[in-house]
């Protein structure tokens, strides 16, 4: 018994010269009541597809959505700073993520050393205080996606 010339079942003969044993050209497709084969186009990888203007890009397009508010930027990066909840309000999830940790390491630093280490959280208080000073100058006057924040 030769696996060469094998037919795979349901899916036509199979070419005698190669050791993969691709279906020849006239294999039917599973799936397909009479046996036909199917024929449609295969989307690229790179985004050519059915569905792609390429004509438009990621940094020209903008999510449909409201302007956030500055006067809500600015309270919550006050009271609520060393979490770094503005930047998660403004969209800006990496930066708020990384004051969340940096504050949350140094609190809990600051448990475990029964107060002794919460001179940690020092860098969380003084990165708040940039950011405000940032959003009362106008240094920050947009959200993650380049929206103006409305005041």
């Amino acid at each position: 018994m030769s696996d060469n010339n094998s037919s795979a079942a349901g899916h036509g003969q199979t070419n005698g010269n190669d050791p993969y044993n691709t279906p020849t050209s006239d294999a039917t497709t599973p799936g397909t009541p009479d046996g036909s084969t199917v024929s449609a186009p295969l989307p690229s990888a790179y985004g050519t597809g059915a569905g792609y203007d390429a004509s438009a890009s990621a940094y020209t397009q903008r999510p449909a959505g409201e302007q956030k508010s500055w006067l809500v930027t600015v309270l919550l990066c006050f009271f609520l700073g060393e979490l770094g909840v503005h930047n998660f309000y403004i969209g800006q999830q990496k930066t708020g993520t990384i004051q969340l940790v940096v504050y949350c390491v140094a609190f809990l630093i600051g448990v475990l050393t029964l107060g002794i280490g919460f001179i940690l959280l020092l860098p969380s208080v003084i990165w708040k205080f940039i950011d405000l000073f940032k959003l009362l100058t106008g240094a920050v006057s947009t959200d993650a996606q380049g929206v103006p924040l409305q005041r």
